[in-house]
């Protein structure tokens, strides 16, 4: 029988989300006073704006840090511009965006694909949403006690799938419920990543689930401290997923990026998305295709800022996106460099 739930942190994260959520759908539903609002022509005119608003994710993140180097960018562009960064979330930040109080932002590719089409935790159809560009895979990973072969070997076990809200979470229970497990047959202990590893440690858990790059920390933290095996994702699940799921593809673990698992020394099958960079379709031409184009230019500003920025490419610009409308400026930008548009 599933032991009782452990919740660690989960007011917080609902907290947050939501708040986040909340104050900018007044604002996309057109609730308020807002001067940043989705209609303002001094945001919205095919002339650059007077202030650039960007929004990543957790403070420290590659999403934030991503998102302070692209105001940076503005700020070397357009000289009279203001710019300001801030945190945000990949599910607030659809909301923000098409609201106006963002005007660039970084999410998932599936939730972008959700938020388009107003499903999910969505209210409405987001579909003034428009992509810049892929930068980045962000496979679903999960490292489990080596008894543990494949996602439904887990019936019955507990896992820690991260902080109920995110991405991360979400990605887990669905790998799980495409392999045949329930959320009712799993006792989850929700948690930050920072838990993660101890959680698995001190075997409170016998299994952590992540979304994000590779390498990733809370991965390699647990594989450091307990035996563990990299569970892959069938081909079965990976091909259903695709059709069924869009912004979903196929993503390899590469033999020896987590050497210390039982399976470390071959690839590892698994899914994920892609991080995207994305606005709204009534911004800037211009500024998004000047954006666009340092973005790539000036490509080891955003190494500087994070490693995992090393894995842009023109080839693979449009990973997770495919058939996404890109927004005019991106579009122009990414056909000039070459990228198959």
């Amino acid at each position: 029988m599933p032991r009782k739930r452990l919740n660690f942190g989960r007011r917080k994260v609902l907290s947050t989300t939501l708040g986040l959520a909340g104050a900018s759908l007044a604002g996309c539903l057109g609730g308020g006073d807002n001067g940043n609002a989705a209609g303002d022509s001094s945001r919205d005119s095919e002339g650059v704006p007077d202030a650039l608003t960007f929004a990543g994710g957790g403070e420290g993140g590659a999403w934030s840090l991503g998102a302070t180097v692209w105001g940076e960018f503005a700020g070397q562009t357009f000289s009279d511009v203001s710019t300001t960064s801030r945190d945000g979330g990949g599910e607030s930040n659809i909301i923000d965006v098409a609201g106006g109080d963002v005007d660039i932002a970084w999410t998932f590719s599936n939730t972008l694909y959700t938020g388009y089409n107003g499903e999910g935790n969505f209210p409405r159809k987001f579909d003034e949403l428009r992509a810049i560009a892929a930068v980045w895979p962000a496979p679903a990973m999960a490292v489990a006690d080596p008894q543990y072969e494949t996602f439904a070997d887990l019936a019955g076990a507990s896992i820690a799938p991260g902080e109920v809200g995110l991405s991360g979470y979400a990605a887990a229970l669905m790998l799980l419920d495409y392999h045949g497990v329930s959320e009712n047959e799993v006792d989850i202990v929700a948690s930050g990543y920072g838990e993660m590893p101890s959680l698995y440690h001190d075997q409170t858990v016998d299994s952590v689930h992540v979304m994000g790059s590779l390498p990733h920390s809370v991965i390699s933290q647990a594989l450091s401290q307990r035996d563990g095996r990299l569970l892959p994702v069938s081909d079965s699940v990976r091909n259903q997923i695709m059709d069924e799921r869009p912004g979903w593809t196929e993503i390899p673990i590469p033999a020896n990026m987590f050497p210390e698992a039982e399976n470390g020394d071959r690839d590892v099958m698994t899914a994920g998305t892609y991080t995207v960079i994305f606005t709204r379709k009534n911004m800037s031409e211009e500024v998004i295709y000047e954006l666009t184009k340092k973005n790539f230019q000036d490509k080891q500003q955003m190494v500087d800022a994070h490693s995992v920025y090393d894995q842009m490419s023109i080839e693979t610009v449009t990973q997770g996106i495919d058939g996404f409308p890109l927004h005019p400026g991106a579009e122009r930008a990414l056909e000039e460099m070459g990228a198959n548009v």
